[in-house]
């Protein structure tokens, strides 16, 4: 006769220990990997906000000083071309310019900007901002001067 010796095999007293402690391994990391996969998406927002941010400061950029660009350059939400529609529409993100007085031509350092509200001068300086639409969080921001063109 062929008996079978205790120290082959599982009994099924372990198999059930052991699918118990998969199991709540497995329940435990479910969790962290909901958490994970949700913040991924925060890589990919802060470099869309850079980019848009930038494409707002060269839509700015391309207006024609001549012919009143500079005036056009407006406080307030991120418009397209089309003076209606935002540019982070369809975005979870919000875009809004803000007007700053910028200094002097004289000053050492005329990309920096002073805290007062826009007074009509040689200079704009302009930042925009990308906020995330839920929280508020900001995710990028650029700043940008706007020099008056010399009269001819």
């Amino acid at each position: 006769m062929n008996r079978r010796r205790p120290d082959q095999g599982f009994s099924l007293l372990e198999l059930i220990v052991w699918m118990v402690v998969v199991s709540l391994a497995a329940a435990g990391l479910i969790p962290l990997f909901g958490q994970v996969f949700s913040s991924l998406h925060w890589a990919t927002e802060g470099m869309q906000g850079h980019w848009l941010a930038q494409a707002v400061v060269e839509q700015m950029n391309a207006q024609d000083a001549e012919l009143g660009g500079f005036e056009q350059i407006r406080a307030g939400e991120c418009l397209k071309p089309d003076g209606l529609t935002p540019w982070a529409g369809d975005l979870p993100l919000t875009c809004q310019i803000t007007l700053r007085g910028a200094e002097p031509r004289w000053a050492a350092n005329i990309m920096e900007c002073t805290p007062h509200a826009y007074a009509d001068g040689d200079y704009k300086c302009v930042t925009v901002t990308l906020r995330q639409r839920l929280s508020g969080e900001p995710v990028a921001q650029v700043t940008a001067l706007f020099a008056r063109s010399a009269s001819h």
